[in-house]
């Protein structure tokens, strides 16, 4: 597919992503249920319908319990929905936990708009060369570990998602999956210099008063 055969993407399709538990984070103890939370969102204003979450790759998924913080009218429907589940481990899971076993889980979230569209399994079939359109479902690896004492924030780029942007290093201001509100390192000096790339690192909101010209 040539740049000239593909549209102009003007919408944002369907998408859902898994906030918590972050990727390659370790659970300490044995539990039998893990609370999975996100956010899902969908261009033209069309809201969320509903949100299913899994704890093993997708083979069966559970629907989420949906809030959002404002209401919107219908079509009208541009914030983000935030979503939450209790999953329970499979019987086989749990007792591998009981022996002392560490546990491999592969969260995904798969969420549903307003008008029926649905995220899809794969990115090939929807790629466009025009717009990014990678929808497909989000996977979290995460790790339960009964001997550990304390849960375990995994090492910067451990795993790299499928649907992670360019690896993670298309000129992000910090490694991607790391550029949560609590990162201590986005402390670096902005570079006003003409022609320099914008940034806009949360713990700097005032790096850039109004007015600045840049």
């Amino acid at each position: 597919l040539g740049v000239g055969q593909a549209p102009i993407v003007q919408e944002m399709p369907v998408q859902s992503l898994v906030c918590n538990p972050p990727p390659n984070y370790t659970i300490a103890g044995t539990p039998e249920t893990i609370r999975v939370k996100g956010v899902a969102w969908c261009g033209g204003g069309r809201g969320i319908g509903r949100v299913d979450v899994c704890l093993y790759g997708g083979t069966k998924f559970v629907a989420a319990e949906l809030t959002k913080p404002i209401e919107q009218r219908r079509n009208r429907d541009w914030g983000w929905y935030h979503f939450h589940q209790d999953l329970p481990l499979s019987k086989e899971d749990r007792a591998k936990l009981a022996k002392g076993e560490k546990i491999q889980l592969d969260i995904v979230s798969k969420a549903m708009s307003g008008d029926f569209q649905v995220q899809p399994e794969r990115m090939e079939p929807y790629w466009n060369a025009r717009g990014v359109c990678i929808n497909h479902w989000y996977h979290v690896p995460v790790s339960v570990d009964p001997k550990a004492s304390a849960d375990v924030r995994g090492p910067i780029g451990s795993s790299i998602q499928a649907n992670t942007p360019s690896g993670g290093s298309a000129g992000f201001n910090v490694p991607w999956q790391e550029h949560g509100w609590d990162n201590k390192d986005l402390q670096a000096t902005p570079d006003k210099s003409p022609g320099a790339r914008r940034t806009w690192p949360h713990s700097q909101p005032d790096q850039y008063p109004r007015g600045t010209k840049i």
